[in-house]
């Protein structure tokens, strides 16, 4: 809760190593400037200003402070350029900026020797392209800039940052084909590159089963990726929500479905339009909270399915003995149910 002017005397603490005033949102520097408040702090570690009523240029003598590890003046009323001076120091592992929006400036060509960790511009003006430069930042776990002004390509070096866990390029100017290089990235748990200019969505299969994935998913969002033929979401702690709208998904030509074990306990609308997934080979159902007689829409899968997974579920009735007669099937698997009886 502290408020007014930040007392200049704080400069002439010249073994400083930390200075943290952030988030005392009536708490501002204005009198004097921040070049006045830091330029004897040769010492310093750790600067953040986050929060505080700045509403100035970032001074370049910034880029004196060597020993500078994390910088973070998110929200501080920042304008104009941003000095590339201060991505080259070299301990610098933590930069936060975000949320100024007259901040502009560019991403240097970094090197090996840059040890960034964290780095988020996100909602600033920076502009320019992500160079190959980009691949150099082996340390990088998280890197946000969602909301800049950032265009060109994604540069296929993005894959080399094998440590990333979080990637928001999202709501940018990013143009050209989605990098396969992406799928480098083993750590990676987060990515959002939504809301750009990319082409390359020709997606056909994707498999997330047997992670630890939760939360909702929404079918309308696959349905989105026109090409997708195979979806596998099993073996997670999801749940799986379909529309109304959903029904229009059959053009798609689903040859695999998989949701077991996505908390379903309606029939999804797009499976009642059998007639138009003729093209249907494998459904897996298993492990959800269906109950009552089969739905009658399933009466002529039989018809071109090879493999329906049932299992772990309170189904009744009995199995259409035409899947078995007239059909493709190989494999039915309806163990722990409520059926009276095999085939009627």
């Amino acid at each position: 809760m502290l408020s007014g002017q930040i007392p200049i005397e704080i400069s002439q603490l010249s073994h400083l190593l930390s200075l943290d005033l952030s988030y005392n949102s009536d708490l501002e520097l204005k009198k004097h400037s921040l070049r006045c408040l830091v330029q004897n702090l040769t010492c310093l570690q750790k600067l953040d200003l986050s929060g505080v009523n700045i509403s100035s240029m970032v001074p370049n003598i910034l880029t004196n402070l060597s020993s500078l590890k994390s910088f973070s003046l998110v929200d501080c009323g920042l304008h104009e350029k941003f000095s590339v001076g201060i991505f080259k120091l070299s301990k610098l592992r933590f930069l936060f900026v975000r949320e100024n929006n007259g901040l502009t400036g560019y991403l240097p060509g970094f090197t090996w020797s840059n040890q960034l960790e964290k780095l988020d511009l996100s909602f600033t003006s920076f502009s320019g392209e992500l160079l190959a430069y980009m691949g150099n930042l082996r340390f990088l776990v998280e890197l946000n800039m969602r909301g800049c002004n950032i265009s060109g390509p994604i540069p296929s070096s993005v894959g080399n940052l094998t440590k990333l866990t979080y990637l928001d390029l999202s709501f940018n100017s990013f143009v050209g084909n989605i990098r396969p290089s992406l799928g480098n990235l083993p750590q990676l748990f987060s990515l959002d590159i939504s809301n750009n200019r990319l082409i390359g969505p020709n997606l056909e299969v994707l498999d997330l089963s047997e992670n630890y994935l939760n939360g909702i998913v929404e079918f309308d969002e696959f349905v989105k990726l026109k090409h997708l033929n195979t979806l596998d979401i099993a073996g997670n702690e999801l749940l799986l929500l379909t529309k109304e709208a959903d029904a229009n998904a059959t053009h798609q030509n689903f040859v695999a479905l998989a949701f077991s074990s996505c908390n379903l306990s309606e029939f999804p609308n797009f499976l009642r339009n059998q007639h138009e997934l003729d093209s249907l080979e494998v459904l897996d159902l298993a492990n959800n909270n269906f109950n009552g007689s089969l739905p009658r829409c399933l009466d002529s899968f039989g018809a071109y399915l090879s493999i329906l997974d049932l299992r772990w579920n309170k189904f009744q009735g009995s199995i259409p003995e035409s899947w078995i007669k007239e059909g493709n099937l190989v494999m039915i698997n309806s163990s722990q149910n409520k059926f009276q009886r095999a085939f009627a």
